[in-house]
C-alpha cells in the first residue's frame, strides 16, 4: 500500500517540475493517485481515434522543440503513471498505449474514503507553503469541490498555459509490457491463432503479465503451476534433469496436443495444498493462448510457440518480492530448492538467450 509520505514525495516532485500548479491541478493529481485514469472507456476504437488526434495536435504544437527531455512516464503513485504523448515514438506504440489505457480503466481504482483522506492531507501541505498559492486558496477550492460532489477535474487554465499537458494515466505495470503488446498485436494480424510462452524467474511478474494481457486480447491463460511434479516423481534423477521439475509429459499430453486446435479442452490441475490432482480446468480455444510460468519453454515443446518471452529480475529484488509475497519460510524454500532448479533449467536450455523478447522487472 502507498504510504502517506509517498504521496507527499509525488506531490513535491510535481511542484518542482510544474511550479504553476493550482489547487485543482493538485486535486487532479491526487484523484489520479487514487482512481487511476478515472475514465469509463466503452469503445477502444473511439479512445484510439481521440488519442491519435491529440497526439498529432501536440506534435504539431511543439514541432521543432527538443522532445528528448520529455519523460515517457511520470509516476503518480499507487501503481499508476502518466505517459506523456510527446514522448511516444510512433503510431504502433500509441496503439499499445491505448490498449493499456482502456484495460487500466477496466481494472478500476481506489475507494472514496481513501480519496477523501488524501484531500485532507492537501490542507496540511498547503499550510507548509509548498505551493505558489496559499492555504486559503486550497481551503476555498476544497470547500467548493466538496459541494460539487468530488468530481473528476481538468487541469487549470494556468497549468495548461504553461505546460500544455497531453498524457494518459495507465496502470504502471503495463509500461514494461508495451513492446510485448505491440509484438502480439502484429502476430495476431498474421495468424488466426497465436500461442505464446511467458517464462522466467520466480516473482518476475509472469502471472500478473498474463492477466494484464488477457484484459487487452481475447486470450486463454494456462498456468505451468498446474503441472507441478507429483511427489512420487520427484526422484534424485528427475530433479537432476534440467527442466525436470515440471510434469512436462502430462503437459504434452493434456495441453500441447490441443492448444493450437479450434476446440476447447480441459485438464486437471495439480493442487499443492493437498498434494494431489484437484479441480478440472476448462480451457477455451481463443485467438491468443498464453502459457505462463517457469518451464513453459521446456525443450520438449518450446518449438510450438509463436512468441517466446523471458521475464527477468535481479537477485536482490527477486528475494525481496518473494519475501513480500510468501514470507520468510517460503523464501528459504525458494532459495534452497526452487531457484537453483529454475536457474539450472534457464542456463542449460539458454532460455533467456533464445527468447524473442526479454522483459525486465
Amino acid at each position: 500500500m502507498i504510504l502517506l509520505n509517498d504521496l507527499k514525495y509525488i506531490i513535491e516532485r510535481n511542484v518542482e517540475r510544474y511550479p504553476k500548479m493550482q489547487p485543482q491541478d493538485v486535486v487532479k493529481l491526487v484523484y489520479q493517485h487514487v482512481f487511476g485514469n478515472g475514465h469509463m472507456v466503452s469503445d477502444r476504437q473511439t479512445s484510439l481515434d481521440f488519442m491519435k488526434k491529440e497526439y498529432e495536435t501536440v506534435k504539431f504544437a511543439h514541432a521543432g522543440e527538443d522532445w528528448s527531455k520529455v519523460p515517457f512516464t511520470e509516476d503518480v503513485g499507487n501503481w499508476y503513471t502518466r505517459v506523456n504523448l510527446l514522448a511516444v515514438k510512433d503510431e504502433e506504440q500509441l496503439i499499445s498505449l491505448n490498449d493499456a489505457f482502456v484495460a487500466s480503466a477496466e481494472l478500476g481504482g481506489g475507494s472514496q474514503e481513501y480519496f477523501l483522506s488524501r484531500l485532507y492531507f492537501l490542507r496540511e501541505l498547503a499550510s507548509y507553503g509548498l505551493f505558489e498559492f496559499d492555504e486559503e486558496d486550497m481551503e476555498a477550492y476544497l470547500e467548493q469541490y466538496e459541494k460539487d460532489g468530488y468530481p473528476m477535474v481538468s487541469h487549470s487554465g494556468r497549468y495548461k498555459e504553461f505546460y500544455d499537458p497531453a498524457y494518459r494515466v495507465v496502470d504502471a505495470r503495463y509500461i514494461r509490457l508495451l513492446p510485448l503488446i505491440t509484438r502480439i498485436r502484429g502476430l495476431m494480424k498474421e495468424k488466426d491463432k497465436v500461442v505464446i510462452a511467458l517464462d522466467g524467474k520466480s516473482a518476475s511478474g509472469k502471472s500478473t503479465a498474463a492477466y494484464l494481457l488477457s484484459l487487452i486480447f481475447d486470450a486463454s491463460v494456462i498456468h505451468m503451476d498446474d503441472f507441478f511434479l507429483p511427489p512420487q516423481k520427484r526422484t534424485r534423477e528427475r530433479l537432476a534433469e534440467p527442466g525436470g521439475n515440471i510434469h512436462y509429459e502430462r503437459f504434452k499430453d493434456d495441453v500441447v496436443r490441443y492448444i493450437k486446435k479450434s476446440e476447447d479442452f480441459s485438464y486437471r490441475r495439480f493442487d499443492c495444498a493437498i498434494m494431489d490432482y484437484g479441480a478440472k480446468v476448462e480451457v477455451e480455444a481463443k485467438p491468443l493462448m498464453i502459457v505462463e510460468g517457469a518451464y513453459s519453454q521446456h525443450i520438449e515443446y518450446r518449438s510450438m510457440y509463436d512468441l517466446k518471452v523471458f521475464f527477468d529480475v535481479d537477485d536482490v529484488t527477486q528475494r525481496q518480492l518473494i519475501y513480500q509475497r510468501d514470507g520468510g519460510e517460503m523464501l528459504e524454500m525458494f532459495e534452497n530448492v526452487w531457484i537453483p532448479l529454475e536457474n539450472k533449467y534457464f542456463e542449460h536450455s539458454e532460455i533467456k538467450d533464445k527468447s524473442d523478447i526479454v522483459v525486465e522487472y
